[in-house]
């Protein structure tokens, strides 16, 4: 681990859909950082580590890409950030690597809405033109036995369960000045400003700030400001919860419940 406690890296995580693409705009505003967006780590690599416990493909990133780049910024007196849904099984390592100069941040979503921007993009739906099947299940998990007969809803559900929980119990391993859980409902300019200040970037100005807030980043399609949607997203079809059914209802307090209840109470969520 490096000794030297200023930020040298960052990396911004989460269950995609929550808000990682805003983040590597807003990061990247700093003349000191470039954040880059689903960079180097692959979405295979996913798949291959929960899988196979197979972590040869982010070794791979790691060492050959994000150790070089990072050094290249530090030589520049920069910070280096990616943010991305496809890395958070990365995080041990990492932590590992860089020690107390790397912060990290948890972006959370809301189960209900993250669920609805998921399944218009395609998650665990073969059906999708555009189809993202972000993990196939370990034989371990209880889950592998049913995986075949259940809907893309509830694998939704299970994904954002496994990610949260995944991230914040390597979290609790660490000390509490390098990470944050940031529940994107939450976003504000002071927000960002208190942030950049964590990743220690201080040259950030608040009407930038604003202007990137004021945008839709990476959005779903259909809901107006089409300026930046995604582009292998359907329009949102799947109800707001209001209008939920009971199933519907009855999963998504199975599978996150206890945890959006903790998360979603008002207290320092390094607490958790």
């Amino acid at each position: 681990m490096c000794s030297n406690s200023k930020v040298k890296c960052y990396f911004v995580t989460g269950t995609g859909r929550c808000g990682t693409k805003l983040f590597s705009k807003l990061f990247s505003l700093s003349d000191n950082s470039l954040c880059e967006h689903e960079k180097y780590f692959r979405h295979a690599s996913m798949i291959k580590f929960y899988r196979n416990n197979d972590f040869s493909s982010f070794l791979e990133d790691i060492n050959l890409h994000i150790i070089p780049t990072v050094n290249y910024f530090n030589k520049l007196n920069k910070s280096y950030g990616i943010s991305s849904g496809h890395m958070f099984f990365s995080i041990p390592y990492l932590y590992h690597i860089f020690g107390e100069n790397v912060r990290f941040i948890l972006l959370v979503r809301r189960p209900e809405e993250f669920v609805r921007s998921a399944l218009a993009r395609g998650f665990f739906d073969p059906n999708h033109p555009h189809s993202c099947i972000q993990l196939l299940p370990n034989p371990r998990n209880p889950i592998f036995k049913k995986w075949g007969a259940i809907s893309p809803f509830e694998k939704c559900l299970w994904y954002w369960n496994l990610v949260n929980q995944f991230v914040i119990s390597e979290f609790h391993k660490m000390p509490k000045n390098i990470y944050r859980i940031v529940k994107i409902e939450d976003v504000d300019t002071d927000l960002v400003k208190q942030l950049c200040n964590f990743l220690e970037l201080f040259d950030v100005k608040e009407e930038e700030i604003q202007k990137v807030l004021a945008q839709r980043i990476n959005a779903s399609p259909g809901l107006g400001d089409e300026s930046d949607i995604n582009p292998y997203s359907l329009p949102i079809s799947l109800e707001p919860i209001e209008r939920w059914n009971n199933f519907q209802l009855s999963l998504l307090e199975r599978y996150t419940g206890q945890l959006c209840s903790k998360l979603y109470k008002d207290k320092d969520l390094r607490e958790l």
